[in-house]
């Protein structure tokens, strides 16, 4: 979500707190911003909250992914273990040990339960 959903999801928020329609507070808030150079007055209430609402969502973006994580899409690990296993099938001769055929197999099991896998629902 970039920074503009953000503001806007704020100033909805806004709205419905203060009960009043949300375009009428973003006329407000667009109008401050072309008078005073700033949506919001500097001590008000309204910045004070939005830098809170601000920081919450950038401490919230960077722990998304955890150092040294990456996010893969569950199709493009289930795709991997489709051509792992095509993989394992095209060069499959008598001569591969089982050792080998089963790493592959090991390999590929552990992708697609990668892929399967669901995280837990937050109650």
């Amino acid at each position: 979500m970039d920074i503009q959903k953000e503001r806007e999801a704020f100033e909805r928020r806004q709205a419905k707190d203060l009960n009043m329609p949300y375009d009428g507070l973003k006329a407000h808030f667009d109008e401050n911003s072309r008078l005073f150079g700033a949506r919001y007055n500097a001590g008000s209430i309204n910045e004070k909250e939005w830098n809170l609402w601000l920081e919450a969502w950038q401490a919230a973006k960077a722990q998304a992914v955890p150092e040294g994580f990456v996010v893969v899409s569950q199709k493009d690990l289930l795709e991997l273990t489709i051509a792992i296993n095509a993989v394992d099938l095209a060069t499959h001769t008598e001569s591969k040990t089982n050792e080998v055929r089963e790493m592959w197999q090991q390999v590929a099991l552990k992708l697609m339960a990668l892929g399967i896998s669901q995280e837990p629902a937050n109650d």
